[in-house]
This record gives C-alpha cells, structure tokens and sequence, in this order.
C-alpha cells in the first residue's frame, strides 16, 4: 500500500488515522456503509489515537500481514472475512490486548485487506508469560 504525500518532498505523508479516515468516507461514498455507521466509526477513530499512536500501530499491521501472508494465523472461515485472521489469533500472537484489539484486527481488515471492519468485539485470552515474551520478540 502507498503512503506518501505526493510529489512535492515539502508534503508530509498521510497518517495511518488519515487513511482510515478517508477510507470511511469512501465506504460512506459509495453507499457500502449508512451514515449512522460512518459517524460511529468516525467517532471510533477520533478515540484510536489516545489508546494507540501510528507508529504503534504501523508496526503490529506489518508484523500482522508477514503472519497472514506465511500462513501462521488462524483466520475467519465463513462469511464476508474468510480468510481474514481472527482478532483472536491477532491478540495470541502479538500480545494485544482487549483496549487495542479491536483497532488493530479493524485497521488491518480495511487498510491491508480491503474488507470493513469486523465491528465487534472478540473474546480475548488473558496474556500468557509466553505469549507477552513472544509478542516482544517480533
């Protein structure tokens, strides 16, 4: 996926939150998604940034897609997200916790993916000595 502000080497780059953003907007566009929908995610991703930062969360989409794309996370297998990794395998993995997980499996699903977010929460267990020391690892 490109991220980039444009020619001009003056322009900044997008942010995660940008993308995401605009990323609504377009679903909202192209009527895939109401407007009572695109305003509570809206609003969801007003809050994403007090709970995680995009370097934060640029990091775990990466290590998230390297997982998907070698196979090692177990993945949705029916409806629209076949395919698409569990919030559960994510958090097992990558040591994410219940506040962030949703924001990461979300962020993944629509900037990597090109699926709509999951919109819901899934049960999380609680971190394991193994799993914390696995998720620093990388």
């Amino acid at each position: 996926m490109h991220r980039g502000g444009g020619s001009s080497p003056m322009m900044s780059s997008t942010t995660l939150l940008q993308e995401q953003y605009a990323e609504v907007l377009l679903r909202f566009r192209r009527r895939a998604l109401p407007l009572t929908a695109a305003i509570e995610e809206l609003t969801r991703l007003a809050r994403r940034s007090s709970v995680l930062d995009d370097s934060e969360l640029q990091s775990l989409l990466s290590r998230i897609d390297h997982a998907h794309s070698g196979g090692t996370l177990k993945t949705h297998t029916a409806g629209p997200w076949t395919g698409a990794p569990t919030g559960r395998a994510i958090a097992e993995r990558f040591g994410v916790g219940k506040v962030k997980l949703r924001d990461v499996r979300d962020a993944y699903y629509t900037l990597h993916l090109g699926l709509p977010p999951f919109n819901a929460d899934e049960t999380v267990p609680a971190p394991s000595p193994i799993t914390t020391m696995r998720a620093k690892m990388g």
